[in-house]
C-alpha cells in the first residue's frame, strides 16, 4: 500500500468520542473543505451506508447546505461532495475521506487522506490502528485527533 503513496501529503484520523456520531462530526469536516474549494470523496464500507449518510447530509441544518451526490458507480464530476462505497477515483477529488470501516483504495492523487472512525467500537479501532501503523512508515504528514467528551478536537500526535 505504501508505494501508492507518493502524492499524498497528509493523513489525518479522526477518532470520535463515543457519544458523538459521524453525522455530528461528517458535516464540520465537509463545510471546511467546501471553504477551501476542495473536492471530497467519503468512502463508506456499503451503498446501504451512503444512502443512510446522503439523506442525513439533505437535512442536517436548516442554515446550511452541502451539495452532494451519491455514485452508484458512475463518475459525477458536478459535485464537489460524492458519497460512494466505490475505491476508484473518478471524480478527481483532492480529498478522501475513510468512514464506517471502509478499505482505502490507491491514494495516490489525494492531497489529504481522512479516517474517520468510533474509537469505541473495538473493530473500527483496531482496523484504524492498522492504518496508521502502515501509513506512518511511509514518511507522509500525519496527524491523529481526539474528540473530548465535550465534542473538542485534541491533537494526539
Amino acid at each position: 500500500m505504501t508505494s501508492h503513496l507518493s502524492a499524498v501529503k497528509e493523513f489525518l484520523f479522526y477518532e470520535m468520542y463515543a457519544r458523538h456520531n459521524l453525522e455530528t462530526v461528517l458535516p464540520i469536516l465537509l463545510e471546511r473543505c467546501l471553504k477551501r474549494k476542495w473536492s471530497v470523496v467519503i468512502q463508506s464500507s456499503s451503498i446501504e451506508e451512503c444512502d443512510a449518510l446522503d439523506n442525513y447530509l439533505w437535512s442536517y441544518s436548516e442554515d446550511s447546505f452541502l451539495p452532494h451526490i451519491v455514485s452508484y458507480g458512475k463518475g459525477c464530476k458536478d459535485s464537489p461532495i460524492i458519497l460512494t462505497a466505490d475505491r476508484d477515483n473518478m471524480y478527481q477529488a483532492v480529498v478522501r475521506v475513510l468512514v464506517n470501516r471502509a478499505i482505502p483504495p490507491d491514494l495516490q492523487g489525494y492531497m489529504r487522506s481522512v479516517f474517520i472512525f468510533d474509537g469505541s467500537n473495538s473493530e473500527e479501532l483496531a482496523q484504524a490502528t492498522s492504518y496508521w501503523q502502515i501509513f506512518s512508515t511511509s514518511r507522509h504528514k500525519m496527524s491523529y485527533w481526539k474528540q473530548d467528551a465535550y465534542g473538542c478536537w485534541i491533537k494526539k500526535y
